[in-house]
């Protein structure tokens, strides 16, 4: 039988287990390895029979368990019997054995228990006293999360990191933590009638005060009591890092004060949707994944000097925030660190940073961004992207800082430093035309990518491109609203998609010299206004419905023959679909849909 193959069945109250059967779950070693119980959510179950001969398993009128009787595998969410004291046989309490269990409401541990079961009593939500054996060997991740009648928790000796253990216990006010516990990595979540953490004096690690719950020395801060009363939070001297999560529930908190903090943890602050004033202080090094996300009041930062790392989505979703000051160096600012912050209208990248990494997507309002001079491009690796900048639809000027060694503008694109690759054209400028500087090799991945979802048609809708071009790269056009494009001779490659979606072009100019070799996947797709398109001779490869969608193309020219056509092309379909070629022009003839087969 299955992991989980009568869960959700609400109304089934028997099993019967034969001799032969062999539950599916996985008996490793180490109980957090252990796959769910098969008997999980919501089942009305109230017995299990199972055959004496059964090698496996035994049951009473309340629970399943191993032959021997030394694992308790799951307790009948179905029965009546409200106070529960397990078995002294029992060494192990497996994953889920009471989850979602609704009717018990006290549960008596015995000593010889060493091991406890990720979700072992997670969503008993009657369960209001639970007695733990004075130590375990292990306890898994959520093992009382939920339990949300539980008033007061003794966490036995063993637990050396609280993890996820502790969610959602809505009516604990009180915790007892063990000498052996080191670390609160999950964090204590959504327990807010929480007022006390007993912690020994011959705890070695933490220590707890009316405020909170700290590392020893008050270095680190785990826990605060009430965090969503709180309107205001003054660190301590000593405090150099806040923990994950740790105020994320804070939602009347409206300033904070962070003096001598180094780190703030993953999701510290987020969603503190009242937030307007933060002193990160002078000793800031890092900010965590999410730390301030969508703190929808805070309208300006100020980050000193000696940053070594803002994570992703530090700052994702501050709608109001209009102000980022660097007052030093940064050494990296991940993906989507201020992601949607719609209300910025500028940015300065600061020194130290060598690799953009989108960290500006979703700024609609951003008009002008300026490079330090220590940006390289744009992705760690050695292909430079310019998604940083996407769907900035209101972006007007690009700068460089001087002294940059790596890049170059000329105001509304941004250039290699050699001049060889375009990189990006700023969508939001007030231009009509665009001259490619000579000497351009490369247009770069996205370089002129319009807004797929924007209702306004682009400005920009005659672009030059130099005779010294040899590549376009992917979506170099991609949503752009180019009328028509002539693509130099000296061009051998049009990467995928690279002129999708242009659905204004009606006029693709490709010479008969043209050294055009590969043009890529869905390069001209819903290209809808154009009705005519010239493939040169010396393409070798037609990537696959480079036309599709393009219902206005009606005729194709090709400079080989037709037996190179039918080389090049292996099947009308593979040009798209829902178009309307008539006819392919070859140079000895013409090659009819219908001749092309599918």
């Amino acid at each position: 039988m299955a992991v989980a193959a009568v869960s959700s069945c609400k109304k089934l109250q028997t099993i019967s287990i034969p001799a032969s059967l062999k539950l599916v779950t996985e008996n490793a070693e180490n109980p957090a390895e252990r796959s769910e119980c098969i008997f999980n959510k919501d089942t009305a179950l109230q017995k299990v029979e199972v055959a004496s001969e059964n090698p496996w398993y035994q049951a009473d009128e309340n629970a399943l368990y191993s032959k021997e009787g030394r694992n308790l595998i799951y307790w009948f969410s179905g029965g009546t019997q409200t106070d529960v004291k397990i078995s002294e046989d029992v060494r192990c309490i497996e994953p889920q054995a009471f989850l979602g269990n609704s009717i018990v409401e006290s549960i008596s541990v015995p000593d010889q228990v060493r091991e406890i079961g990720r979700d072992a009593f997670k969503n008993c939500y009657s369960l209001a006293k639970l007695t733990l054996p004075e130590t375990l060997d292990y306890c898994g991740d959520n093992t009382f999360a939920g339990c949300e009648s539980l008033a007061e928790l003794h966490l036995p000796e063993g637990i050396e990191d609280l993890g996820n253990r502790i969610a959602g216990c809505l009516s604990l006010k009180k915790v007892y933590f063990p000498n052996s516990l080191k670390e609160l990595t999950g964090g204590i979540q959504e327990c807010d009638a929480l007022e006390e953490v007993v912690i020994s004096e011959d705890n070695p690690y933490l220590e707890a005060d009316s405020m909170g719950c700290y590392s020893k020395g008050k270095e680190k801060l785990f826990y605060v009591f009430h965090a969503s009363d709180l309107e205001e939070f003054i660190a301590p001297e000593s405090l150099k890092e806040i923990g994950d999560g740790v105020f994320n529930s804070a939602y009347a908190l409206k300033s904070v004060e962070l003096k001598n903090v180094e780190r703030i943890g993953k999701s510290a602050f987020e969603g503190c949707g009242d937030l307007q004033n933060v002193n990160f202080g002078s000793r800031i090094k890092n900010i965590g994944q999410s730390a301030f996300g969508n703190c929808t009041g805070l309208t300006g930062i100020t980050l000193p000097g000696g940053m070594e790392l803002i994570e992703a989505n530090a700052f994702y979703g501050c709608t109001a925030l209009n102000k980022v000051e660097f007052q030093g160096t940064v050494q990296k600012i991940e993906g989507n660190a201020f992601g949607y912050c719609t209300s910025l209208e500028s940015f300065d990248v600061p020194e130290g940073i060598e690799y953009m990494d989108s960290i500006l997507e979703d700024c609609e309002m951003l008009t002008k961004v300026t490079l330090s001079s220590t940006v390289r491009g744009f992705c760690y690796g050695e292909e430079l992207d310019t998604e940083p900048f996407y769907n900035m639809n209101a972006l007007q000027q690009i700068g460089v800082a001087s002294g940059n060694p790596y890049l170059k503008t000329d105001g509304t694109a941004l250039y290699t430093a050699d001049g060889k690759i375009l990189l990006y054209h700023c969508i939001g400028a007030d231009q009509e035309s665009y001259d490619v500087e000579q000497g351009t090799e490369v247009i770069g991945e996205g370089a002129f990518k319009g807004s797929m979802f924007s209702s306004t048609v682009p400005a920009l809708k005659e672009i030059t491109l130099p005779d010294s071009l040899k590549e376009i790269r992917a979506g170099a056009f991609e949503n752009a609203g180019l009328q028509q494009i002539v693509i130099p001779d000296s061009v051998q490659t049009i990467g995928d998609r690279a002129f999708s979606r242009c659905i204004y072009l009606s006029q693709v100019e490709i010479g008969k010299d043209s050294s055009l070799q590969e043009i890529g996947m869905e390069a001209f797709q819903n290209c809808r206004s154009m009705e005519v398109f010239y493939i040169p001779a010396a393409v070798e490869k037609l990537g696959d419905s480079v036309f599709n969608l393009s219902d206005g193309l009606s005729e194709i020219s090709y400079g080989g023959t037709k037996e190179e056509w039918k080389s090049l092309v292996p099947s009308y379909s593979s040009l798209g679909g829902n178009i309307q070629v008539t006819s392919i022009i070859c140079s000895d003839g013409t090659v009819m849909p219908e001749d092309m087969g599918e």
